[in-house]
């Protein structure tokens, strides 16, 4: 099953949120943050917000569930994402290729051990979403993945 691109962006913001001092479950209530609490979150997450497929999230979402935390996307990101929601406009340089079966399959013909990946664990944004990297020869990808059953992994 293909994760949905907005639950990617909830977890990774989930995450962020526990991994930055002074935020986390002392700190959860982002009405309150100062502009120095959406910094030093921007600081965390400043490496995987261009792993996000902003354009794959519905222009609701967008509103809703990213618009919020606008302060900690990179100007130039935020501009064309704002572009292709108000213009249906491309990004020119944070497009990436949408999630695709391909990957899914590479990542089952890994369990299946039907092909050799050297895959390295980047990050566990929560319980059950992970960047990983995994290469392929000279062939280097980064993925978000969701794993549902961790007895099986």
């Amino acid at each position: 099953m293909l994760v949905e691109e907005i639950d990617i962006w909830d977890s990774l913001i989930k995450w962020g949120i526990e991994q930055t001092p002074g935020l986390g479950s002392e700190n959860s209530d982002k009405d309150k943050w100062s502009q120095e609490n959406f910094e030093a979150l921007k600081e965390t997450l400043e490496q995987y917000i261009p792993l996000i497929r902003f354009v794959e999230i519905s222009p609701e979402e967008f509103f809703d569930r990213v618009r919020p935390y606008k302060a900690i996307i990179p100007d130039h990101i935020y501009e064309e994402v704002a572009e292709f929601y108000y213009k249906k406009t491309l990004p020119k340089t944070t497009m990436l290729p949408p999630r695709s079966i391909k990957t899914r399959q590479i990542i089952a013909n890994w369990i299946e051990r039907k092909m050799k990946i050297a895959f390295q664990l980047i990050k566990n944004i929560s319980s059950n979403f992970f960047i990983v990297v995994a290469e392929m020869g000279s062939t280097t990808m980064h993925f978000v993945i969701s794993v549902t059953d961790m007895d099986h992994v």
